[in-house]
């Protein structure tokens, strides 16, 4: 069986680039660690509002969540600073005496 060679044309042919709906995805741990094989698009700017919608502070290298009055480390999943509200809630905790 002989196999036919040849050259093919087209005439008007366009390729077009379609981008996927998606921006970005991240994973996160229980306590806002990012798993690795987040996705960001090329395309797309840098989004410092990932975990709950806290931004993300790294200026100094301390990769610190912004929960307004206090700063979460998600490493260790903890505040780092006392709760400016906490006399207001004292029923809430369970103190060990």
């Amino acid at each position: 069986m002989e196999s036919a060679t040849g050259r093919v044309f087209w005439d008007d042919f366009e390729v077009t680039m379609v981008e996927h709906p998606v921006v970005q995805r991240d994973s996160y741990y229980p306590f806002g660690l990012q798993h690795d094989g987040g996705f960001n698009r090329v395309t797309s700017f840098k989004n410092d509002f990932t975990y709950n919608g806290k931004e993300l502070q790294d200026e100094l290298g301390l990769e610190w969540l912004d929960y307004g009055w206090r700063m979460l480390y998600p490493v260790l999943g903890r505040f780092f600073n006392i709760d400016p509200s906490a006399e207001n809630y004292l029923s809430w905790t369970h103190i060990i005496t």
